[in-house]
């Protein structure tokens, strides 16, 4: 299984990332979960269809087909990677912070990220984050 995520991972176009796989032999299913920095278009998704469904070592495991599905993060599904907090910079996350914080929740706006962490503004009070602070942190939601 970690030589088909290698194999898959070198596989992506440039700035596309895989977040998880989920290959299932016995249902003959594969499902990949792709990030980008910039946003991953159709067409991204279609490039990274067409060369799985060409990878011999995936043919190999299901000899009589299999369901391949490629799709991005859903709304409201954890941040994980710095390149995903980039996308909502001044938008409005909701933070759960690690238990060494209280395991508190923010509604914050993020103004900063970096390697290391976040900078954020609850309400006037700016924050900086480090990013094993942070438990869970998802983009608001507006309807």
């Amino acid at each position: 299984m970690k030589n088909i995520e290698k194999n898959i991972r070198n596989l992506l176009p440039d700035g596309i990332f895989l977040l998880e796989l989920d290959l299932k032999e016995k249902s003959s299913f594969l499902r990949l979960v792709v990030d980008g920095v910039k946003h991953v278009s159709i067409q991204d998704t279609t490039v990274i269809t067409k060369r799985v469904k060409n990878m011999e070592e995936i043919n190999s495991l299901f000899l009589d087909g299999y369901r391949l599905e490629v799709t991005t993060p859903g709304i409201g599904k954890k941040l994980i990677h710095s390149f995903q907090y980039k996308k909502f910079l001044f938008k409005k996350l909701e933070i759960t912070l690690n238990s060494n914080k209280g395991n508190s929740c923010l509604d914050a706006e993020l103004i900063d990220v970096s390697d290391h962490g976040i900078k954020i503004n609850e309400n006037g009070n700016l924050l900086a984050l480090k990013y094993d602070e942070i438990f869970s942190a998802k983009p608001k939601i507006k309807f």
